[in-house]
């Protein structure tokens, strides 16, 4: 007898158990930051980390726009400044749907451009 869609529905989501989400976020080759809904950085990847030329500690209490040159190239005025406006562009995108990007220019922790 073929299982029913059920319990199909319930071992798929059984095989995709934290251990793997975990994996699959530490072995990213892109650099990942996660934050809450309120904007505050609760954790990142080693990528992340390497990226930035820094330590986990550091850029967890720091957040990514202690990296943000201060005096980058005047931006568009819908690119955020600051960790607050970076958030409420994430959330508004989220909400809408709205694919969008923006420049980002930073630094390593070291002082090497990114």
């Amino acid at each position: 007898m073929p299982p029913s869609p059920s319990n199909s529905a319930a071992n798929k989501s059984a095989a995709l158990s934290p251990d793997i989400y975990r994996a699959l976020f530490e072995q990213s080759a892109d650099g990942l930051l996660l934050y809450n809904t309120r904007g505050a950085l609760l954790d990142c990847n080693q990528r992340a980390v390497d990226y930035l030329n820094t330590t986990r500690a550091v850029l967890l209490a720091s957040g990514l726009m202690a990296f943000v040159e201060a005096d980058a190239p005047a931006a568009a005025a819908a690119e955020p400044t600051t960790e607050a406006e970076m958030h409420e562009l994430l959330v508004a995108c989220a909400q809408s749907g709205e694919a969008r990007s923006w420049r980002w220019h930073g630094q390593q922790a070291g002082g090497g451009d990114r």
